[in-house]
């Protein structure tokens, strides 16, 4: 009885499908707390050219000081704000977007100490429901460059051409379709070393819902040789320069080849990032906003 009532109990609460994959030969964690509260400017920030870093070791500006390296939220233009909410374990960051296309709204981590060439990234994306008629979000991991840690370094979404495609390995995006209102269309992006042209495949409109909260684990291998890791209670594979995305417990789409970033190097930084985003009607309102919760680095020695 005792028993059931446990398995009904983590069913209701989602911790089933929460448990973090790991690796066969777990290396170190970098675990970032949100909720650490040690920022000196308030739970909240908003404006144009924003631009706050806090560092290991450093005063913290916004965001909590991270375990080590830096974490930085910035801005451009079109008056994005940034929220932290919540404690312990319910800490997130909110972002609204920016109400200018183009104009890059950045959460980054960089120069993560003990990274190794292999690793797992998890975090818990809430996606809020809200009047937004235009929404794209980006989720990059790589190597520290100025994709990372520059306001106004751009992503390249077509093109190749900028520093920023030999410093990206793994990238997923989520669009907003306007026949589907209440569901974000999940995309990879595609582009190898030796590629002109970036492109994006898959038009998954089932995975991520607005109004919903997922769990979300990318597994990426950029060593030259096989890596194995647990999840929910199975060992997968995966192959050198290579990566798989999971969302709340379940695989999204199949192997993913690792971008431009050059084989053999760790993989230290990631990003998340609002891109043409929170436009509604004819006046922008920064609608479009996500919040981010549980942010884990979880590497691997390299067989």
């Amino acid at each position: 009885m005792k028993k059931t009532l446990l398995i009904l109990s983590l069913l209701i609460n989602g911790s089933v499908w929460a448990q973090t994959g790991t690796w066969t030969n777990s290396s170190s964690i970098w675990g970032y707390n949100l909720g650490k509260g040690d920022g000196t400017l308030g739970k909240n920030v908003k404006g144009d050219e924003v631009h706050h870093v806090s560092t290991s070791g450093s005063k913290a500006a916004f965001l909590p000081t991270p375990p080590s390296g830096s974490v930085m939220i910035s801005s451009v233009t079109g008056t994005p704000s940034f929220t932290l909410m919540g404690s312990g374990d319910a800490a997130g960051l909110k972002i609204n977007g920016s109400s200018n296309n183009g104009s890059a709204v950045k959460f980054a981590g960089y120069d993560i100490q003990n990274a190794t060439q292999v690793v797992n990234m998890s975090f818990t994306l809430d996606l809020d429901k809200t009047s937004a008629t235009k929404e794209n979000w980006y989720f990059v991991l790589g190597r520290t460059a100025a994709l990372f840690n520059q306001p106004k370094m751009g992503l390249a979404i077509n093109r190749t051409g900028t520093s920023s495609n030999t410093s990206i390995f793994a990238c997923f995006r989520l669009i907003m379709d306007p026949t589907k209102p209440d569901n974000m269309r999940f995309q990879v992006r595609t582009h190898s070393d030796l590629a002109d042209e970036v492109g994006w495949t898959g038009t998954n409109a089932n995975v991520f819902k607005k109004g919903s909260s997922h769990k979300v684990e990318i597994f990426c291998n950029n060593s030259s040789a096989v890596q194995n890791y647990n999840m929910g209670g199975k060992e997968n594979s995966l192959d050198a320069r290579s990566y798989h995305i999971w969302v709340n417990g379940k695989q999204v789409g199949g192997i993913y080849a690792g971008n431009g970033m050059p084989a053999k190097r760790n993989i230290d930084a990631f990003l998340m990032m609002s891109r043409d985003a929170s436009m509604t009607g004819e006046t922008a309102d920064n609608a479009a906003a996500i919040t981010i919760k549980n942010v884990k680095l979880n590497y691997s020695a390299v067989k």
